[in-house]
């Protein structure tokens, strides 16, 4: 089991390993304190007061790709697919409908009722808190202003408000949301967790194959997930019908 553990990280280094800048160059050291020093363009192309929003973007972007890897393996393991042909497949996939194929072959292959509703807790997780917010850091707009340490996201939404009695519907096409590096940074933390949450679930369906006890979630991991899935619940309840 650890070995199996170990060989999955391996496949994912980059939080193994430690950046230190210097100005204009960083250092990268592994395990091993043996490193690299490279040169590097300027870190910021624009206003210094979006430098660390746009480096939190940034690393969301790689940790998401790292997610949306470790479904794509999870898949290839319930299917018992692999390689070329199966990446013909899944390469057309978004991460959202990959969700929905762990989902149905976590089914499909009447896997251990605990496995199944750690997956589950990790799917809704993805689907409700990951995915809204990256998209929404990703793709809104970004406003420095005049008051120090503040920074707007633009998010572009038509919405028509409803009208209090005897007033006119409200119409808005634009929101600004006041949002920090830490929020975002934050995400990238929950990402993060997800994933290797991931890693101990494709560890813990390998071991199923082989009749085994799976791995399953750290509890406090589960307490989380569980954490963030009852405001979107008292949402959707919220709704009406």
């Amino acid at each position: 089991m650890q070995g199996r553990t170990r060989a999955a990280q391996l496949h994912y280094p980059l939080l193994r390993r430690a950046f230190r800048y210097h100005g204009d160059s960083a250092s990268c050291s592994n395990s091993n304190g043996k490193g690299l020093t490279f040169f590097m363009a300027p870190k910021s192309l624009g206003p210094k007061e979006l430098a660390d929003h746009a480096s939190a973007i940034g690393y969301l972007c790689i940790y998401y790709a790292e997610l949306e890897n470790v479904i794509t393996q999870l898949i290839s393991r319930m299917a018992g697919l692999k390689g070329e042909k199966f990446e013909l497949f899944v390469n057309q996939v978004d991460l959202l409908k990959k969700l929905t194929i762990a989902r149905g072959l976590a089914v499909s292959t009447k896997a251990a009722t605990e496995w199944y509703d750690d997956l589950e807790l990790i799917i809704v997780d993805i689907q409700s808190h990951i995915i809204p917010k990256r998209n929404r850091y990703v793709h809104d707009s970004w406003r420095v202003t005049m008051i120090p340490e503040v920074v707007l996201r633009r998010f572009d939404r038509t919405k028509v408000a409803k009208p209090q009695s005897r007033k006119l519907p409200v119409l808005t096409t634009q929101e600004y949301i006041k949002t920090s590096a830490d929020d975002i940074w934050q995400l990238s933390k929950d990402l993060v967790a997800v994933r290797d949450g991931l890693l101990m679930l494709d560890d813990g369906f390998h071991s199923l194959q082989f009749g085994e006890a799976p791995q399953l979630l750290p509890q406090h991991l589960r307490d989380q997930l569980i954490a963030r899935r009852k405001p979107h619940q008292e949402a959707n309840k919220a709704k009406p019908a």
